[in-house]
């Protein structure tokens, strides 16, 4: 689906108090337009006060003004991303956050991240807040572009997701907000900080080549 536009909570998919399966979908092209309200927004998806199971599923060229740009989980405690392209979604600057969330933005949840591919963002990678602690498994994070926000952003010292086998832009070093440096007391086991060789990523293919590590 795309192009819709939504004021408040999710541009494309917005679900709330029930659970959810998403599969093989495409979610694009969405904005999701706060409209006076203050508080997480997903351009591509939002999962609110509840989880969600969502797996292989490309959330691509979505905007929200504040939140994730692709998908935000809100008081979410145990969703499973797995197996998606999270690229080329926006978080543009706005006065009401300090910080910017492009690719995903959790607030209060928990879950599963796994083997996705976070790029190419316009506002920072992943964001984390208000004791945000996933696990986050065999996910690239990487070229996702900020000012303010970096790949991964720890907002507050509560926010100490684990990050295993990971492949991370500038790794544990890049980390950016409050929690991150000596605040952060997550799991980070086994990744690394090397090029994960997309085949065209300036036109939008980031299936790997046979060389990436």
């Amino acid at each position: 689906g795309g192009g819709g536009t939504l004021d408040n909570l999710g541009g494309g998919i917005a679900i709330s108090g029930a659970h959810a399966v998403i599969s093989n979908s495409t979610i694009r092209n969405n904005l999701a337009d706060e409209n006076g309200y203050y508080g997480p927004v997903g351009g591509g998806i939002i999962v609110n006060e509840t989880s969600a199971i969502i797996t292989d599923c490309d959330i691509i060229n979505n905007t929200a003004r504040d939140g994730g740009g692709g998908i935000c989980l809100a008081w979410s405690p145990s969703s499973i991303i797995k197996g998606c392209l999270i690229a080329n979604n926006i978080q543009p600057p706005n006065t009401q956050n300090v910080w910017e969330m492009g690719g995903l933005f959790l607030y209060n949840s928990f879950g599963f991240l796994i083997n996705n591919t976070i790029t190419n963002n316009q506002g920072g990678g992943i964001g984390f807040m208000e004791n945000s602690n996933p696990d986050l498994i065999n996910n690239i994070i990487w070229g996702n572009e900020s000012t303010i926000s970096h790949n991964v952003t720890l907002v507050g010292m509560n926010d100490d997701p684990n990050f295993k086998y990971c492949d991370i832009k500038d790794g544990l070093e890049g980390f950016s907000g409050d929690g991150a440096g000596s605040n952060f007391y997550g799991l980070y086991e086994n990744n690394i900080d090397v090029d994960p060789l997309y085949i065209d990523p300036e036109n939008g293919d980031f299936h790997l080549t046979e060389n990436s590590p």
